[in-house]
């Protein structure tokens, strides 16, 4: 068991490393949907001009 340890530990911090960019991905993209919206209450440009800078970012 002991042998294994290093490993163990090694592993461990990729689980947890994936968890945490996981989650922090999701709140990046929470926030930049937050900030998107309150960009197109105070834009002017028409619908269609939107949808195309949607489709680019997607």
């Amino acid at each position: 068991m002991e042998e294994w340890q290093p490993q163990i530990i090694i592993v461990s911090f990729f689980v947890v490393g994936a968890l945490l960019s996981y989650f922090g991905a999701i709140m990046i993209e929470k926030i930049i949907d937050r900030i998107r919206h309150r960009l197109q209450t105070f834009s002017s440009r028409t619908p269609s001009e939107e949808e195309d800078m949607i489709k680019r970012v997607n």
